[in-house]
């Protein structure tokens, strides 16, 4: 068993054979790049889209989960000693769309082939008459086939059946693509209720609080009133003590608080007389010297006194 290499893929097409209407320049190391001819997304019964020529803008979005089937631009047509193995690609690959019919293709076979294709990442992939969908091996048998495939369709009846195909399948792999779409759409849905409770909890509060205020006003007007005959007494009150305290200081001052110079010497004074004692009769020298000096401090004291 052998691969055939990318020379003998290219003289193969040259000569009409392996791959009708095949393009030399797809032909490289050890395998044929396919590109895309047709597209058919699951679950939708839209008509295929066809893809022009390559470098005509034509295109078809692959979401994320959803499952396309893509037809072939080329027909194969494998001789009797040939075997096609269909591969992967890696630049699909790496962008999360899969390819889940990889499979062989039986010597014989001759007509149109069809990859289903699922996009197991995060990002649409956008596919074009340019895109490489898979890639063909083509291994040459030794001994001798028994029972070569003899089988050929048209290329409008394999459009139609594929078409049914995808028609009668789920738009997603294990309908994970739907329920994506369906917990996007009850997220977007919850989001819409919980602003719509926002803004109504909004107008309620400003409503809420618009109320309280006015009511506090109308209490406030209400007692007004009652504030400024408050005021008014303690306003009153003030001024009768502040009267009190200035027109009755003297009165205060005479019968609360006594001359304290002239009590004094009053006490001084008793105290004096009480102790003194004039010895000999009223009349004598040392009486009225005694007598003299006391009334002369009396009028030093009464002096003092008026100029105090």
């Amino acid at each position: 068993m052998s691969v055939l290499s990318d020379e003998e893929i290219r003289d193969r097409i040259h000569h009409g054979q392996l791959i009708v209407g095949g393009d030399i320049g797809r032909a490289s190391e050890c395998s044929y790049s396919f590109v895309s001819g047709a597209a058919f997304l699951a679950g939708s019964e839209d008509r295929q889209k066809v893809f022009p020529p390559a470098g005509q803008d034509q295109e078809v979005m692959v979401n994320p989960g959803k499952m396309i089937w893509i037809r072939t631009l080329e027909r194969v047509a494998l001789p009797k000693d040939l075997v096609g193995f269909w591969w992967q690609t890696n630049g699909l690959s790496r962008k999360g769309l899969m390819l889940v019919n990889m499979s062989m293709i039986e010597p014989g076979y001759a007509g149109d082939l069809a990859c289903l294709f699922v996009n197991f990442g995060k990002e649409k992939v956008v596919i074009d008459a340019r895109t490489v969908i898979a890639k063909m091996v083509f291994v040459k048998l030794t001994g001798t086939l028994l029972h070569p495939m003899t089988y050929t369709e048209p290329r409008e009846a394999y459009d139609a059946k594929l078409r049914q195909l995808a028609v009668d399948q789920p738009t997603s792999f294990l309908q994970v693509g739907d329920m994506m779409a369906d917990l996007e759409e009850s997220r977007a849905k919850a989001m819409a209720d919980i602003k719509s409770a926002t803004e109504a909890a909004k107008v309620e509060g400003r409503a809420a609080l618009a109320t309280a205020q006015g009511e506090e006003m109308t209490k406030f007007k209400d007692n007004i009133p009652g504030a400024v005959r408050g005021s008014f007494l303690w306003a009153a009150g003030a001024l009768a003590l502040l009267t009190v305290a200035t027109t009755g200081a003297e009165w205060i001052k005479g019968n609360l608080f006594p001359d304290v110079p002239s009590a004094a010497r009053a006490a001084a004074e008793g105290v004096l007389r009480d102790r003194m004692t004039i010895s000999g009769a009223p009349a004598s020298t040392d009486a009225v010297a005694l007598t003299r000096k006391i009334d002369a401090l009396n009028a030093r004291l009464d002096k003092l006194e008026k100029h105090k």
